[in-house]
């Protein structure tokens, strides 16, 4: 809120302005009063207010004198006058002095009001105005910094720009490193809150405020939306250690602040600003092998030339040998033989390129389904359970996530194999079954909560629980609840409304609702029935 600091010899006229309009109304609120001048140049540096009221005449310190105090010190105060009809004079000086305007005594409300939505409209405008050319900047030079690290720039505009935007690159040491947030691991619900867009402007900034310490970084964000760090040496020389120091900071602070997880690459050190362009396509490159060697790490273009010499593998699987285990109902061998495949990459055994890890994967779950066919396995449930196992291979973000989705994959095919030839559920599903027979009143039961109790992925936990039941949680949980329902309804006499809320539903239209979807009447009808 805006504050209001009103100033005059006479108590009853303070409290009267005090009193004749709602300040609030206007987003102001009073911080003080004052009976001369001298009192309030105090009250204004201890509270800075928006808008001074003062009178003209008054003791110690005029009002003219106090006007010309808050002009010669370069504060950012709305003035208004209140005047005599024998003060003109004075009025004229105070408005040579800036006063927004003045007000004859006895003071009218109506022309107050006016005054004051005027002077709000005045600072609301000039706020958004100085917001506009700050943005205007911001774009300007995140514009101009692109262009340079994509060598889009002569050198003679780069000299205009860089003295226009106060960019320093005449330096004899730098380097360029690009951190990439993984925006979209957290929630797939986007709200204002946790919106991409907000999350990206929230991780600039951590890093802007840990890179600002070390003075010699300047940040902006590239034409992908990676946030892109030039880091040159101003007072010292700039050192790789310290580059890893500064980015492993910021990797933390995004993951403490934001709980996502990001990493950072790091181009060649170069020795002029004509060649950003080459140390940028180099941190780029770098950034690729995330794959590899995974999120919260910073990854160097010099490791990263030498990881890719020595790149020559291909991915070694066995097929016959997962087939076999798979048709001897040996799950431990396969997840066993999995996990050695996988870790002799994470440990660096290995070299290989992302492309052929990937198709490699999708080779091997090709050849896990094909065996799981002799089971008998129902032909569509297999398909859908296949589609989305590749899709999300297709999509996983480092060889680690890749190597958990191949185990899960192997995991949810043995359940539905032991399912079928002992015809019971698998302990995770009877558990969470036993769970929501126990637990169907709570609000907070939930996949996602029943997951985390038991250590376990949401989104296997559903689809393990829909293969095995025959149907989604939400469906099932809902069903249990329909049928406590029924019970209360026939053997209490409580409301149905109370019935709703004693069962789980939050809410109790969408109770009716599902009430009626089950059992084809509303809750009333079915108690007369």
């Amino acid at each position: 809120m805006y504050g209001v600091l009103i100033v005059d010899d006479e108590s009853i006229i303070r409290e009267g302005l005090i009193e004749i309009i709602c300040w609030e109304e206007y987003g102001m609120k009073i911080i003080g009063q004052a009976s001369n001048g001298e009192e309030a140049l105090k009250i204004i540096k201890s509270h800075n207010p928006k808008i001074v009221i003062t009178d003209i005449r008054m003791p110690f310190m005029n009002g003219i004198e106090l006007i010309k105090a808050i002009k010669l010190n370069s504060m950012n105060i709305r003035t208004i006058v209140l005047s005599g009809y024998d003060d003109f004079l004075y009025v004229r000086e105070a408005m040579k002095y800036g006063a927004e305007n003045y007000i004859l005594k006895p003071v009218d409300k109506d022309e107050l009001n006016n005054t004051i939505k005027e002077i709000l409209e005045r600072i609301e405008n000039e706020m958004f105005s100085e917001s506009q050319k700050k943005e205007s900047t911001v774009l300007l030079r995140n514009n101009t910094l692109n262009r340079i690290i994509s060598n889009e720039i002569t050198l003679k505009e780069f000299r205009e720009k860089q003295e226009l935007l106060e960019i320093n690159l005449y330096c004899s040491q730098m380097c360029i490193a690009v951190i990439e947030c993984n925006f979209y691991e957290i929630s797939e619900a986007v709200d204002e809150e946790n919106s991409v867009h907000l999350k990206r402007f929230k991780a600039l900034n951590i890093c802007e405020e840990i890179i600002e310490r070390y003075i010699h970084g300047i940040v902006f964000e590239d034409k992908i939306g990676n946030i892109t760090v030039i880091f040159r040496n101003t007072d010292a020389e700039i050192t790789f250690a310290e580059v890893n120091e500064i980015l492993n900071k910021c990797i933390n602070g995004i993951e403490k602040h934001l709980k996502i997880s990001s990493v950072a690459a790091v181009g060649a050190m170069i020795s002029s600003h004509r060649d950003l362009h080459r140390s940028y396509k180099e941190a780029i490159e770098s950034l690729n092998y995330k794959f590899i060697f995974g999120y919260n790490k910073v990854l160097f273009f010099d490791s990263i030339r030498g990881y890719k010499k020595k790149n020559t593998d291909i991915l070694m699987i066995n097929f016959d040998l997962i087939s076999n285990h798979i048709k001897l109902c040996k799950e431990d061998e396969v997840k066993s033989y999995i996990s050695q495949i996988y870790d002799c990459i994470i440990e660096g055994k290995q070299n290989i390129e992302q492309d052929l890890i990937i198709n490699g994967s999708l080779e091997l779950l090709i050849c896990i389904f094909n065996a799981a066919k002799e089971f008998n396995i129902n032909a569509k449930d297999l398909l859908s359970f296949k589609n989305h196992a590749f899709s999300e291979i297709e999509n996983v973000r480092d060889i680690n996530a890749l190597k958990e989705k191949l185990l899960e994959s192997v995991a949810e095919i043995f359940n539905i194999i032991r399912q079928l030839k002992n015809k019971k559920f698998s302990k995770v599903v009877s558990n969470s079954i036993k769970h929501i027979e126990k637990k169907y009143y709570s609000q907070e039961i939930s996949l996602k909560t029943l997951s985390n109790s038991m250590n376990i992925n949401s989104a296997y936990l559903g689809r393990i629980f829909k293969t095995e039941t025959g149907e989604f949680f939400t469906d099932y949980l809902n069903k249990v609840r329909i049928d406590k329902a029924k019970e209360l309804l026939l053997n209490t006499n409580l409301k149905a409304s109370d019935i709703s809320v004693k069962v789980g539903f939050v809410n109790n239209n969408y109770f009716y609702t599902i009430f009626k979807k089950y059992t084809g009447i509303n809750p009333g009808d079915f108690r007369k029935v």
